[in-house]
């Protein structure tokens, strides 16, 4: 059981360096098996090419917001109020209500 000591955490680390010891030797002995795919597990212009996309994807996330922003800004607050302007629905019988009849 974890009680967040020195010694378990000692233990923790010593566990997760063998997990990655352990790791970095079937790596290894894949590239041996197959040394075609070292070039493949290896590519920085993947990591590259995906730091892209998301810098774009940003970019375009923020460039919406900003134009719909301004768009909202624009019409200024008379227009922003959904029911300005849209007549009374049943005016004869909100008429006849407030009167008590």
């Amino acid at each position: 059981m974890f009680t967040g000591s020195h010694k378990d955490y000692r233990v923790t680390q010593h566990y997760q360096a063998e997990l990655r010891a352990q790791a970095e030797q079937a790596r290894l002995a894949q590239i041996a098996h197959n040394p075609s795919e070292e070039a493949e597990v290896d590519k920085p212009s993947v990591l590259r090419n995906r730091w892209v996309v998301k810098t774009v994807l940003i970019a375009l996330v923020i460039a919406a917001i900003l134009i719909g922003a301004q768009q909202t800004f624009a019409q200024g607050p008379d227009d922003l109020r959904r029911d300005a302007g849209q007549p009374e629905p049943f005016s004869e019988a909100m008429i006849a209500y407030r009167e008590g009849r």
